[in-house]
């Protein structure tokens, strides 16, 4: 939907090899794309400093994994 609308994304999910995830979050994080899409493969482990939003579609139920997810 996001390339519908003409919005650059990348995507990073379980069913994506590990060095397509990498090179996703590598684009992201250098600013080469604005947007990125996460599962919860995503929700902890990542410290991304410059991040100024996060939105959650799902929010978990457990606390912690919600201060996880958004840090």
């Amino acid at each position: 939907m996001l390339e519908e609308i003409e919005l650059e994304a990348a995507a990073l999910h379980s069913l994506k090899p590990q060095f397509l995830r990498l090179a996703a979050l590598s684009r992201f994080k250098s600013g080469q794309i604005p947007l990125l899409v996460v599962t919860d493969v995503a929700s902890r482990g990542l410290d991304i400093p410059t991040i100024d939003l996060v939105i959650n579609y799902d929010i978990p139920r457990c606390p912690r994994d919600y201060v996880h997810r958004v840090g």
